[in-house]
């Protein structure tokens, strides 16, 4: 239930009353469950994580590494601003560390050195984590406030007689081109890249 309100509100929406009156019973019975609403998180969280599941093993680890960063994008993504957990977190459940610890095996045989390869995994995460909460942030803003902030910026740009940024001003509207997806696999394919080239 606390995945369904982050889903459909974001993380913020979750508390005890909430949860306790989406179920029908007293926030007070909740607690015989759980501490806090920080243990919520932390137990959606960890849901999430599993859905994620390990890095696939077909023997070639640029390949698993690309196809399990995109599912966790997706995951990520189908979870309202779930992402923003994963910011200034370390791994809290045996899975995670299960998950971990083959991953950087798996790095270390590739001959990537330990220090390379502990910073590489968490590079990986926080580039999509932060990828997924952006655009879970631009989504909750309308289409006029977005247009009006284009004009307002673009507007900015020209004022003051010739443009100083005219390259800016011109490709400004291929930010928002092609979709989420193509956009987080170009900066994931640039990580793998300088990873394992």
């Amino acid at each position: 239930m606390t995945l369904r309100i982050i889903d459909v509100d974001g993380t913020d929406a979750v508390t005890m009353r909430r949860l306790a009156s989406d179920l029908g019973v007293t926030a007070s019975s909740l607690y015989q469950h759980v501490r806090s609403r920080e243990d919520l998180l932390a137990l959606a969280h960890g849901r999430v994580s599993e859905e994620v599941g390990p890095v696939p093993d077909t023997g070639d680890l640029r390949a698993d590494l690309h196809e399990h960063y995109l599912r966790m994008h997706r995951v990520l993504t189908a979870h309202g601003d779930i992402a923003r957990l994963d910011f200034a977190a370390v791994p809290s459940g045996i899975g995670d560390f299960e998950d971990l610890e083959v991953l950087l095996g798996r790095l270390l045989d590739a001959g990537i050195g330990s220090r390379r390869a502990m910073w590489a995994v968490d590079r990986l995460l926080l580039y999509t984590a932060a990828d997924v909460y952006e655009n879970w942030l631009f989504r909750t803003r309308t289409a006029p406030e977005m247009e009006a902030w284009t004009t307002r910026v673009r507007a900015h740009l020209e004022s003051g007689g010739e443009n100083p940024f005219p390259l800016v001003t011109s490709l400004m509207g291929t930010m928002a081109e092609g979709d989420v997806e193509e956009r987080y696999l170009l900066g994931l394919d640039l990580l793998l890249e300088g990873l394992l080239p």
